[in-house]
């Protein structure tokens, strides 16, 4: 469990900093001006900052239920990440980077 776990949060890492190392391409894809590409970032951060007390009280309410509480939020970052891939706008992709954070929450 302890394995599959650092994974999992070794993946979080990455995909947490991949908007970054792409920064340029994305913008040229989408055809974002470097506001958009900033504005990402700081959405980020904003969203987490938000998230985590409420999650974190959330798992302190859920003691016994912790697991499905990992699971759930497990498989809503993996949706939210996969559908960041997808999108063709730069309202979408804020919006899915954006649940990305909300859904997990490290």
């Amino acid at each position: 469990m302890l394995f599959l776990l650092t994974a999992i949060n070794l993946v979080n890492f990455m995909d947490r900093y991949i908007t970054a190392a792409i920064q340029e391409p994305l913008g040229k894809e989408l055809s974002l001006t470097d506001g958009e590409l900033g504005s990402l970032a700081f959405a980020f951060v904003v969203v987490y900052m938000v998230a985590s007390p409420i999650f974190g009280v959330l798992a302190d309410r859920l003691t016994g239920r912790r697991p499905l509480l990992i699971a759930v939020g497990i498989l809503l970052w993996s949706i939210a990440t996969s559908a960041a891939a997808f999108v063709d706008t730069y309202s979408l992709l804020l919006l899915c980077r954006s649940l990305v954070r909300v859904l997990f929450p490290p």
